[in-house]
């Protein structure tokens, strides 16, 4: 399938999550309005969150569990706390303009991550 294809993403993500029995619960997601920034010409929000994934197998890549996601390290029910630099774009749908969480870039918590080691 063609991964630009952002329905056939999303199908292949549901299907996935309904055979591993996966559940991500979050306790916290707070967003600093000041943490809204320009890199390279594309706009990212910095969002702290903690949440859990619950899965019938977390040794699959981070994407099967968290739609579009690049995460090391899940843990099958354990909470954790990430910071994740977030690529939002602009877009347009029937006349509709609205800032969102771009398709094409995951949601990788690499800088934060990285940031400690």
């Amino acid at each position: 399938m063609n991964d630009y294809n952002i329905y056939n993403k999303i199908d292949r993500y549901i299907a996935n999550i309904k055979k591993n029995h996966v559940v991500v619960e979050l306790d916290k997601f707070a967003i600093d309005p000041g943490a809204t920034y320009e890199i390279r010409r594309t706009m990212r929000v910095r969002a702290y969150v903690k949440y859990r994934v619950t899965t019938d197998d977390i040794n699959v890549p981070s994407e099967q569990l968290i739609y579009n996601s690049s995460i090391k390290n899940l843990k099958n029910g354990k909470w954790r706390e990430d910071i994740f630099d977030i690529f939002i774009e602009y877009l347009s749908e029937d006349y509709v303009y609205k800032w969102a969480p771009s398709w094409f870039a995951p949601i990788s918590n690499w800088q934060y991550r990285d940031s400690f080691e």
